[in-house]
């Protein structure tokens, strides 16, 4: 893998990385970087918890914000075993105080996510707070996915998008299709954050079906599944066309199936 660890500024473009069996990129306290028109394709982590870009932020060092940009970007039929495509964490050192004043932020552009697929992974973008090191305070990243493909992907949560943590995630002028997760959020799973908006998008053809890794369990959020977000659900001008969640494996006997489109648990506004 390419590692860039505590540079101010990072440019990566117009480069292609395919065949390739293991991770890519590892990028570490990267206060600004972006990534334009390249492509990972047909790349193979064949072992656990191995991603193609991992974003490790406030790692052993105090942070004051990050400002990242993915640019019509295309990963295409890459396959892992736990890992996923982008894998994002914020560690404790990105304190609340600091995090309020200068912001961070993430905007993926005109990119396309085709065919990736994950047995045990959650999906093919996944933030969180380190969950050994717990920054402070509440969550402050924001996120933008615009103009973005999310086409035949597959895992286990939000098999396109896992977002736990966030402040606010926005998803407009984008396509979500023939996507399929094993537990929740066909293409979707966004916790514990304050705001979820969606523009002008479309979910269609995406679904929540369990499998033999991932049997006895709840199914629900055959687009989207949306659990406790502190502020507002704002879903405008998007349709939703035959998403579905299904126990498509009947012996397994899923223990709830809930939410064809969309399922919300816990919003204080809608």
């Amino acid at each position: 893998a390419l590692s860039f660890s505590s540079v101010s500024s990072l440019v990566i473009e117009n480069t292609s990385f395919s065949n390739i069996s293991g991770p890519v990129l590892k990028i570490t306290n990267c206060m600004k970087f972006q990534i334009n028109f390249t492509t990972f394709s047909q790349i193979n982590t064949r072992f656990y918890s191995n991603n193609i870009i991992t974003i490790n932020i406030g790692e052993h060092v105090y942070c004051k914000g990050v400002i990242i940009f993915l640019n019509k970007c295309r990963f295409l039929s890459n396959t892992y075993r736990s890992g996923v495509e982008i894998n994002f964490q914020i560690h404790k050192t990105c304190q609340a105080g600091e995090l309020v004043k200068n912001k961070f932020h993430m905007t993926v552009s005109g990119s396309i996510f085709y065919n990736g697929k994950t047995n045990y992974g959650k999906s093919m973008f996944y933030f969180k707070r380190s969950r050994s090191n717990e920054p402070t305070g509440p969550p402050h990243m924001n996120f933008l996915f615009s103009s973005c493909a999310f086409l035949w992907n597959q895992g286990r949560e939000g098999s396109c998008m896992s977002i736990e943590h966030a402040n606010t995630i926005v998803v407009e002028h984008s396509i979500s299709k023939n996507n399929r997760a094993f537990k929740l959020g066909g293409c979707m799973n966004v916790a514990e954050s304050n705001n979820l908006i969606i523009n002008n998008s479309s979910f269609t053809s995406n679904r929540v079906t369990n499998n033999m890794y991932h049997g006895q369990q709840k199914l629900a959020g055959g687009a989207i599944y949306a659990n406790n977000i502190e502020q507002v659900i704002l879903i405008n001008d998007t349709s939703f066309v035959l998403n579905e969640v299904s126990d498509s494996i009947k012996h397994l006997n899923a223990k709830t199936v809930s939410g064809g489109a969309i399922y919300i648990r816990r919003v204080t506004q809608l």
